[in-house]
């Protein structure tokens, strides 16, 4: 948890339907970060999760009618990548803010200059571990 805004610039900005419990969501995210390498200890696991990195007090601060202008798309051109979270539905396909998160990844990957990484982890949960 960073103390200020400057402090964490985010490595991943994370996308998803909000459908799956959060264990498995922190499953997801943990396992991305072993697969990547990441070191939280080296604060190189840096997420940016909207419910986290938004003051729910004051939602009109991040969001705005023009989607380019939203604390979402703000935290993506800070951001190494886009990491998809699937639930067992794939439901972020049908909402239309994860569609707007992708598709700017995706329009980052043509952009010589500027790419944007687009990953995308699912979690299965099974009786024993997610």
């Amino acid at each position: 948890m960073a103390e200020n805004a400057d402090a964490q610039v985010p490595l991943w900005f994370v996308s998803h339907a909000w459908l799956e419990p959060i264990k498995l969501f922190l499953a997801c995210l943990r396992r991305h970060a072993t697969i990547r390498e990441l070191s939280v200890t080296q604060a190189l696991a840096t997420y940016w999760v909207c419910a986290y990195a938004n003051n729910q007090w004051v939602l009109e601060d991040a969001i705005s009618d023009n989607p380019r202008k939203t604390s979402f798309y703000k935290a993506m051109q800070l951001s190494h990548g886009v990491l998809l979270v699937l639930d067992s539905n794939a439901t972020p396909f049908s909402r239309i803010w994860c569609c707007f998160e992708e598709s700017i990844a995706v329009d980052h990957l043509i952009d010589d200059f500027n790419k944007l990484l687009s990953r995308i982890i699912t979690g299965h949960q099974t009786d024993a571990n997610p």
